[in-house]
């Protein structure tokens, strides 16, 4: 969430990332990035000190200004390169989405996410989903028609 702010105030002149899914096929493409990204969220994790929810609740505050003042047609300045605003929002909530659904399964707690965050979420799967081997599988479990034992990752 803090992320937003910084990034957010950053302009860039040129569009090099057109979507949120390129975002994470640029993003997890080197070799080696699942490890960067596994330690860059250890590194998040434990940034949120002792009073986790308090931290993340100054963050969301400071994070308002700038969500509400920059249109999603922005380009803004982030580490693959320029991107739309909303595109990288759009990478956020994905991953607000995801790392509260395992949180919230690692504490016990029965947790379902707001529709909105949880739509965006899924759209961009199903954007990463289209360009792997798990796209049929993907329709397949969703429909019903396959119960799968095998966990698979569309985002890399």
């Amino acid at each position: 969430i803090k992320l937003v702010k910084e990034f957010g105030s950053q302009r860039s002149e040129s569009l090099d990332v057109q979507s949120a899914a390129l975002h994470y096929q640029i993003s997890l493409s080197p070799e080696g990035a699942n490890q960067r990204v596994a330690a860059g969220g250890v590194d998040a994790g434990n940034a949120l000190g002792d009073d986790p929810v308090n931290h993340l609740k100054e963050a969301w505050i400071a994070t308002q200004e700038t969500v509400h003042s920059t249109t999603e047609d922005t380009v803004i300045s982030y580490v693959n390169g320029g991107i739309k605003f909303g595109d990288y929002l759009r990478t956020r909530i994905l991953e607000l989405v995801v790392h509260s659904i395992d949180l919230a399964q690692a504490m016990g707690i029965n947790y379902e996410p707001p529709k909105e965050a949880m739509r965006e979420a899924l759209y961009l799967l199903a954007d990463l989903a289209v360009d792997t081997p798990y796209a049929s599988k993907l329709a397949l479990i969703s429909t019903g028609r396959e119960i799968s034992d095998t966990p698979f990752n569309v985002i890399g």
